[in-house]
């Protein structure tokens, strides 16, 4: 408490005006965390009036950026989305920001996935499976520990090259991706 209070220039005394306790203010915390990431989800989901294809690119990619540029800022953030259950003077506590993230962005890949469907763009059997499966494959572009010593670009371009590959795959018609400048010139193929 020490510490916060030295960060924010106050005494702590005036950290508990507002926080009963160390685990009062880590739930403030979390509740923070949680509204900003809900306030993501949501901004991303309905900001697109586009296609299906062109929605979940905006979706997942808008996302990544956000959150790795999130984790760069935000240490407190950064913790929770790594799923610290132990708080230093606290002991364990039980955190379901990480659930509660899984569950919100498969509701809003299986909407954009069943409008993908209903259009004819995107041949899908099962979409919840489907849903889980797509927020699974960029799991890694969220993840501290593999992406705070990168550039959010390479991550950025690493996650594109992953959504061509998806998007390919659940197309009704088999046409053209967007490729990167490499696989343009025929370095790599995807």
């Amino acid at each position: 408490m020490r510490d916060i209070a030295h960060e924010m220039g106050c005494s702590v005394g005036t950290i508990y005006n507002d926080f009963s306790s160390k685990e009062a203010l880590i739930d403030g915390l979390l509740e923070r965390a949680q509204e900003e990431i809900d306030q993501l989800l949501t901004l991303l989901s309905t900001s697109c009036q586009a296609s299906p294809e062109m929605r979940l690119r905006r979706f997942l990619i808008g996302y990544i950026q956000a959150i790795n540029l999130k984790m760069r800022q935000d240490h407190a953030f950064t913790e929770f989305i790594k799923e610290v259950r132990y708080f230093r003077y606290i002991g364990i506590k039980t955190t379901d920001l990480s659930k509660t993230i899984k569950e919100n962005m498969n509701q809003i890949l299986e909407d954009i996935l069943e409008e993908g469907v209903r259009d004819g763009v995107f041949r899908i059997e099962n979409i919840p499976l489907t849903a889980k499966l797509v927020r699974e494959a960029f799991t890694e572009y969220l993840i501290p520990c593999l992406t705070l010593e990168r550039e959010i670009e390479d991550i950025v371009q690493d996650a594109e090259n992953m959504l061509d590959l998806i998007i390919k795959a659940i197309r009704t018609v088999q046409g053209p991706i967007a490729l990167n400048d490499e696989a343009r010139q025929g370095q790599v193929s995807v």
